[in-house]
């Protein structure tokens, strides 16, 4: 479950923490390029995190319909062989300051604009290609301090999944990575199936996700009734489970210009450094990258025996009375139906399978039963997952009431 935070650190030593060993050959060779990519959903703000830290950064989305929120919870690109040439200056100092509540008047806007103007000019003119950091500065090539802007992004995502590293040779630039990046966000697969953790997305997010090649992913579409889908390639935990089920080719064209990838799943997913090598004189397939039904089928299956075994574990803990004569076989037996179930009433994500396998376990299942959920999941006012949530709630409150009655 993916949850949002100032910063992804929560406790304890980053999962992530033994990269730098991993990637020391690679810092020390000054033909050698790291890039990475994050996740900007594990934080409130990821360019707040980012930019006090020196790292260059750019969107892998691009606005789409007005809402910025979808491009601040997208993937971003960051680059660790460059800084950013910034002359240091205070905001307050750029901005117009006035010691009374009134607003200023248009001749002081324009006086203090046109002090701007001349104190950006003269900086310009003396070498300063900031204009007296008014500009934002353009990424330098800094090899000596990659160790230190790696350390800084570690430090940043802490123990979450939430960052993934491409590396390539010195003609692995910020542009070519970043176009490269864009034209596999979305990838292609055929009808019909019913997607996991290929999650299908609306078409807010579909629009700024679409890669620099959109026309030709048109085109592929239009020929076989096929449908896009958001690859989430910033998520170490996406790379596990689609990564080994490419073919050669396709493994080609999912990396591009790229030498290797490394990731770190969670634990849960087995954790450890994963290290990927671009297959050796393989030709990528031209176009977007298309996933076979038999791909997505062995995806969906991997995902749901994780989703079963977070659902067991879960039940152990918050269930300990009902689940305790079951052995693992029969808790399996029983999440599995469960989740059928769950399917049948079209809940999608893992949080709402969690609490759906607890209510029916602790014998409130019969909430879902009811005609309030039914008409409120049915008829489009709320989506499953969400009027069981409401549901759930309203559960839990009445039977805290029921428990404080009775005392």
């Amino acid at each position: 479950m993916t949850q949002t935070s100032e910063t992804a650190t929560e406790s304890g030593p980053s999962v992530l923490r033994d990269l730098p060993f991993r990637l020391a050959d690679i810092l020390s060779d000054p033909v050698q390029r790291i890039f990475a990519v994050v996740d900007g959903a594990w934080f409130e703000d990821v360019t707040s995190l980012l930019r006090p830290r020196g790292l260059v950064h750019r969107p892998l989305y691009r606005q789409a319909g007005g809402d910025p929120a979808i491009v601040r919870g997208g993937p971003w690109l960051v680059d660790i062989n460059c800084r950013e040439i910034r002359s240091p200056v205070a905001e307050d100092d750029i901005a117009f300051s006035y010691q009374d509540t009134e607003a200023p008047s248009d001749a002081a806007l324009e006086a203090h604009a046109a002090e701007l103007s001349a104190r950006m000019l003269k900086s310009l003119q003396e070498g300063d290609m900031t204009g007296g950091g008014m500009l934002p500065g353009e990424p330098m090539l800094d090899l000596a301090g990659r160790e230190g802007r790696l350390e800084a992004l570690l430090e940043m995502v802490g123990d979450s999944p939430a960052a993934v590293f491409w590396i390539g040779d010195a003609a692995l630039t910020l542009d070519l990575i970043h176009r490269h990046l864009r034209s596999i966000s979305q990838v292609i697969s055929p009808l019909p199936i019913e997607t996991k953790p290929l999650e299908r997305i609306d078409g807010l997010e579909l629009a700024a996700a679409g890669g620099d090649d959109e026309t030709t992913v048109l085109e592929f579409l239009s020929k076989d009734n096929s449908q896009r889908f958001i690859l989430r390639h910033a998520d170490p935990n996406v790379m596990l489970q689609v990564v080994p089920k490419l073919t050669p080719a396709q493994l080609a064209r999912l990396m591009g210009p790229a030498e290797q990838l490394y990731f770190v799943p969670d634990t849960d997913w087995g954790g450890g450094t994963r290290q990927v090598a671009r297959p050796r004189d393989m030709r990528p397939h031209p176009g977007p990258l298309r996933f076979t039904r038999e791909q997505v089928t062995a995806i969906e299956e991997m995902q749901l025996k994780r989703s079963r075994f977070e659902t067991m574990l879960y039940l152990r803990e918050h269930a300990q009375e009902e689940t305790a004569g079951m052995s693992d076989e029969a808790l399996h037996r029983h999440v599995y139906t469960l989740e059928q179930r769950g399917f049948d009433l079209g809940l999608s994500s893992l949080t709402a399978h969690l609490m759906f396998a607890f209510m029916c376990t602790v014998g409130m299942g019969d909430v879902v039963d009811s005609e309030e959920f039914r008409q409120a999941a049915q008829d489009g006012r709320l989506h499953p997952d969400d009027a069981l949530a409401v549901m759930f709630d309203e559960a839990i409150r009445s039977a805290e009431e029921d428990e404080q009655e009775e005392v």
